[in-house]
């Protein structure tokens, strides 16, 4: 199966730079035999959301008159799934250059209340998630275990739920490696550039908003101060040098937006391999990246699996629906929203219908590909509004969507029911999203 991964992710960027038929035609049924392949090697929830977009897909492909060419409805987030492919080699640079241990001992060796934990190990979770995405939660939640152990389990889960959670969405809002991001600036026809700055400010003051909550609370609750452990001038340099690489890696996805006329998501897919290999190289570990980007890249096939099933399904599914009478109903009653309701309105239920998705237990980007369709004919008028308005909701609503990788591998390391966490973390990623809905109806476009 990884080297049918491999093919499609390959014949997927040379269809980037040539506009070949038959090639666009091979990776419908690559995409096809794929769907065919991972199904007895997906998990439950991904095999059966795969299925039931699968199935609907098929019901309503069955209805329609005339219809389209059935091979051609399949592979249309074959970008996406080429990015996922990709992305693992640049978790391995957390471990190369340990950077997750010197963050471990900045918090340990700093903290001596629990809102020094909130405040260092939001910071953290902030900066890694760009790296490790989901693994994040698990090393920030091993980090910080340990030093809670005097507090009770509801102080404990409250913490874990409310800073890790929180963090890691707005630490994904703005990075330039996430697809869903990526592929919301492609779609709505912005540039990372425009929309970098206000997502990065955003998430930063919020932040800052949630440690002014918190001090009253938690400032009192003292630590139990673990003397052997030491932040290190070896540490200050590691920390240094990952900043220094952040800033690098945020100034070349900007410089390759600007220059280059192809989407941003392809460019990312071409860029991970050469970053992750040049920092690797800096580190002078080329030779042991190169033996762990194989390992990584087999290993990484299990997770694919659920991946491509499960996308490739949903990508039918909203083809069959945009040939579908039920498509162009909605997009009539969401056009005179548009057209008799203030733009925050029309912002607003845009984001409620995320939301909603979201507690539902959609993964953000199906939840693009389901509404994008219906956006299109805004994105010429408002691009840097629904980039805003999409990004800042589709990836703030991760705390709150329970079904969601990252929120199950928290709930079960700190034994929890995942809706509770989503209780926990609701009026805050409201008062985030209604934030950039206000701004994007402020500016207008």
């Amino acid at each position: 199966m990884f080297y049918l991964y491999l093919i499609i992710t390959v014949v997927h960027l040379l269809l980037q730079f040539m506009e070949i038929d038959s090639l666009q035609l091979l990776i419908s049924y690559l995409s096809v035999a794929t769907l065919l392949l991972a199904f007895k090697h997906t998990t439950s929830v991904y095999r059966w959301s795969g299925t039931v977009f699968l199935l609907l897909g098929l019901i309503m492909y069955i209805s329609l008159s005339p219809k389209p060419d059935s091979f051609s409805l399949f592979g249309r987030m074959v970008f996406v799934l080429a990015f996922l492919f990709v992305l693992p080699f640049i978790n391995l640079i957390i471990r190369l250059g340990r950077y997750d241990q010197s963050l471990s001992r900045l918090i340990k060796s700093r903290a001596e209340d629990l809102l020094g934990v909130y405040r260092y190990s939001g910071i953290a979770t902030f900066s890694l998630a760009m790296f490790l995405n989901i693994a994040t939660v698990a090393v920030m939640y091993n980090t910080t275990y340990s030093m809670m152990g005097q507090y009770g389990a509801d102080k404990q889960q409250k913490l874990f739920a409310k800073v890790i959670m929180r963090s890691f969405a707005l630490g994904l809002v703005w990075s330039p490696l996430e697809p869903v991001l990526a592929t919301t600036i492609d779609q709505t026809g912005s540039s990372y550039l425009s929309v970098f700055p206000i997502l990065l400010l955003g998430s930063v003051l919020f932040i800052l908003i949630d440690w002014i909550v918190f001090k009253r609370s938690l400032s009192h609750l003292r630590l139990t101060k673990q003397a052997d452990v030491i932040f290190r001038d070896i540490d200050k340099k590691r920390l240094l040098n990952f900043g220094s690489g952040v800033i690098c890696i945020i100034a070349v996805v900007l410089s390759a937006d600007l220059l280059f006329e192809s989407n941003l998501i392809t460019i990312l897919t071409l860029l991970i391999p050469v970053l992750s290999s040049v920092w690797a190289l800096l580190l002078r570990k080329g030779k042991k990246f190169i033996g762990l980007a194989r390992l990584t890249a087999l290993k990484n096939t299990t997770k694919l699996h659920n991946y491509f099933f499960m996308f490739i399904a949903a990508g039918f599914f909203v083809e069959v629906v945009k040939a579908t009478s039920l498509f162009s109903y909605l997009s009539l009653q969401l056009q005179w929203v548009y057209y008799h309701w203030p733009l925050g309105f029309f912002y607003l239920v845009i984001a409620a219908f995320i939301l909603i998705l979201a507690v539902c237990g959609f993964h953000p980007i199906i939840i693009l590909t389901l509404v994008m369709p219906f956006l299109i004919p805004y994105t010429e008028i408002h691009p840097w509004g629904l980039s805003i308005v999409l990004s800042a909701t589709l990836l703030a609503s991760v705390p709150i969507s329970p079904y969601s990788v990252s929120q199950a591998v928290l709930a079960s390391l700190i034994q929890v029911n995942p809706y509770r966490i989503t209780l926990w973390n609701f009026r805050f990623v409201l008062g985030y999203v209604l934030f950039f809905v206000i701004i994007a109806a402020m500016v207008g476009f």
